[in-house]
């Protein structure tokens, strides 16, 4: 089968479309025939060497598809044959891909495959990160209240970043956006922000007028190193910094006086974090609907495979807006 491999970590160039072996599943596991396969930043710094180190190589890259399950690895999965579902799982980027039965989301009929694949796994980020990481976790698919809360997104014209102003402003929040160009605030002030700043010198002053000299009660973060500085300063009192990556650079070491005058605190979201299946299962019902209901919605540029090394060049870049997805059929 087709997929997108690389023999050595490096520049985009390093990226080919190979011939592979098919999988087969094991017991635990489904075969998917993918449809459309999500392309994330995390898959530049797979192929940069900087999650990745003593690996065999060739690797086949990918974390997230959706499509149709073909085979099953055992007869107590037998009801996923057929369906179209969506799923977190490795080595995606290729024609077909096994993942976890339990970790396989059957589709809703309005929920369209290049959909699915563009948007589940960063909503249910965004989930985690606001109703999470960011309060008490949700253990229902209702939208917890975020009513009078003011809600800070960095990377805001991201995929992630714009699934988060979408369903913080569900919640009832005031979003404040952050992001590198007056082009991507204009893009996350059309998906619901209430304010939008390009990241300058006069970031807090914008921030603290925006909010009536309130602050930020929850800080989203996914840039890292470059704004950490300043973010104790934004938070209002009791305010939670959540960080969930570090595209511009790791987080530096933290200090915990500037949050103690706040009795602010901070926390950390990682996808691969094992959760309590209430509040697994809540986020992937909760997302699902909204996704259904086109109440979550991105950009999606759709892309061939062999496009791959002009996708990573331009994430890298910071040229995308909303979600880049590969065409598998």
């Amino acid at each position: 089968m087709r997929a997108l491999t690389f023999h050595e970590f490096g520049p985009p160039g390093v990226l080919r479309v190979a011939d592979v072996a098919k999988p087969v599943p094991t017991a635990s596991q489904v075969l998917i025939r993918v449809s459309h396969a999500a392309i994330h930043f995390a898959d530049t710094e797979r192929r940069r060497g900087l999650y990745l180190r003593e690996i065999p190589f060739p690797v086949t890259l990918g974390s997230e598809c959706s499509g149709v399950v073909e085979a099953v690895g055992s007869p107590a999965h037998d009801a996923l044959l057929g369906q179209r579902v969506t799923t977190m799982t490795r080595l995606s980027q290729a024609e077909w891909c096994v993942a976890e039965a339990d970790d396989v989301v059957v589709l809703p009929p309005a929920l369209s495959s290049q959909v699915a694949a563009a948007c589940f796994l960063r909503a249910i980020t965004a989930w985690h990160v606001l109703f999470t990481a960011g309060r008490e976790p949700a253990v229902t698919a209702s939208v917890p209240s975020l009513a009078g809360k003011n809600v800070g997104v960095t990377a805001a014209a991201g995929g992630v970043g714009l699934l988060l102003i979408q369903l913080a402003k569900l919640a009832g929040a005031d979003v404040v956006a952050v992001a590198s160009t007056q082009e991507k605030c204009a893009v996350a002030l059309t998906h619901g922000a209430a304010h939008a700043f390009p990241v300058t010198t006069e970031l807090k002053d914008q921030v603290f007028r925006a909010t009536a000299g309130h602050g930020l009660d929850v800080w989203c973060d996914s840039v890292g190193a470059p704004l950490q500085h300043l973010v104790p300063e934004l938070l209002a009192p009791l305010g939670r910094w959540v960080a969930f990556g570090d595209a511009g650079g790791p987080l530096l070491p933290i200090a915990p006086g500037p949050l103690f005058v706040k009795s602010a605190t901070f926390t950390n979201w990682w996808l691969k974090t094992p959760l309590p299946p209430r509040v697994k299962r809540a986020a992937f019902d909760g997302v699902l609907q909204l996704l259904a209901e086109g109440k979550l919605s991105l950009p999606v540029e759709v892309l061939p495979l062999d496009q791959a090394a002009g996708a990573h060049a331009r994430l890298e870049s910071r040229q995308v807006t909303g979600a880049l997805v590969f065409a598998l059929t």
